[in-house]
């Protein structure tokens, strides 16, 4: 089902976390892992990647529970997530670490375009991005120290020295 995502939750080059204003779903927790639920949870999984995609497959699972007011997301909450996932919308293992989860394969062949984050509260880890969005993000920023510079551009204010070998290891993939 096609889903209509206003272009003011994901403006282009945005990133924006999906929150439950935009999500226009009735959640119910405890019927969570029921069968006639599952409807429910494939249009949230897809709402979710409309908005935020292509984003880490534990960022998914994690968005998924907080939405339904999960306060940890264990095994079968995952297991559920990502199965549902994996019906519609490609999860690809990132070259550079992690696996992600895409909309569809046009968004995978047309490659990811760097976003900045909308508001503060929508930063994202370094870990947290696939290694195209990384590859993209090389293209908005110029001059000094690369990986600073893109680790700025996603509104990352520290740099770890995990986060700057992820980005170097995204730049020579």
């Amino acid at each position: 089902e096609p889903v209509s995502i206003d272009a003011t939750v994901r403006p282009p080059g945005t990133y924006r976390r999906a929150a439950a204003t935009y999500i226009e779903l009735t959640l119910d927790r405890d019927r969570f892992e029921e069968a006639s639920y599952t409807p429910t949870l494939s249009a949230l999984i897809h709402r979710i990647l409309t908005i935020e995609a292509p984003i880490r497959d534990d960022v998914l699972v994690e968005r998924v529970s907080r939405l339904h007011g999960f306060q940890r997301s264990g095994d079968r909450i995952r297991e559920r997530v990502l199965k549902l996932a994996k019906k519609k919308h490609p999860i690809r293992k990132d070259p550079v670490g992690g696996k992600f989860a895409w909309l569809d394969d046009a968004q995978v062949s047309g490659g990811a375009i760097a976003r900045r984050p909308a508001t503060e509260e929508d930063g994202r880890r370094i870990e947290d991005i696939a290694s195209e969005e990384i590859q993209a993000a090389a293209a908005h920023v110029a001059g000094g120290d690369l990986p600073v510079e893109i680790a700025r551009f996603f509104g990352v204010k520290r740099l770890s020295a995990d986060a700057r070998d992820r980005i170097m290891d995204a730049l020579v993939e």
